[in-house]
């Protein structure tokens, strides 16, 4: 716990601030506005917030919908870190947050941050796209909005704030329950012994 609160330090980041953390890239299928939203709304709740960005994206892109939402570009920490170094970051953070266009073309997206996230026993506020409501026990390893519009993400910051989560070792057992490679192999083995059975 030392070693994680040293980093932090290292890091710029308040040993005691909230840290939100988003992971991977930013594009046309993540809504960044309603993942502001949520981070501006809590900052009312902890003013020593931060929101991680572990991101190969433009920082310039991220700082513009900081500031369009009214939110101090001192509170995010942007970094473009190697795949080695994503574990040491997500565990400091407190809170992952994904959210997804809901589109039917993502209707059978399962996005990889999430299954990372909660492996490395982070609960995750997600909202109902992809495969989000098949991973998501809500109250448990994370929130599952049913919707973006504000007076939903303005619930799930206070519900966030008063939620006691799973212990970290409890989500990561759920998630490498579902998304180990062993898993896969018997999903995959099994699909194809149906198949070969014909």
């Amino acid at each position: 716990m030392a070693e994680l609160l040293q980093f932090r330090q290292r890091e710029g980041i308040p040993i005691d601030a909230f840290l939100l953390v988003y992971l991977g890239s930013l594009g046309t299928w993540y809504r960044l506005p309603e993942m502001m939203s949520f981070f501006s709304l809590l900052l009312k709740k902890k003013e020593n917030a931060r929101f991680l960005f572990l991101s190969g994206t433009t920082p310039e892109f991220i700082k513009q919908a900081a500031e369009k939402k009214g939110i101090d570009t001192d509170k995010l920490v942007i970094k473009k870190v190697q795949r080695t170094s994503v574990p040491i970051y997500l565990s400091i953070a407190n809170l992952g947050i994904c959210f997804l266009q809901q589109t039917f073309s993502k209707m059978a997206s399962s996005p990889v941050k999430l299954g990372e996230m909660l492996a490395m026993g982070l609960p995750v506020v997600c909202n109902d796209a992809g495969d989000c409501p098949q991973m998501i026990k809500h109250g448990e390893n994370g929130l599952l909005l049913p919707d973006l519009k504000n007076s939903t993400i303005e619930s799930a910051v206070d519900e966030v704030l008063r939620s006691s989560f799973a212990e970290s070792e409890a989500i990561r057992a759920g998630a490498f329950g579902k998304l180990s490679l062993e898993k896969g192999i018997d999903a995959y083995s099994a699909v194809y012994d149906k198949i070969l059975s014909r």
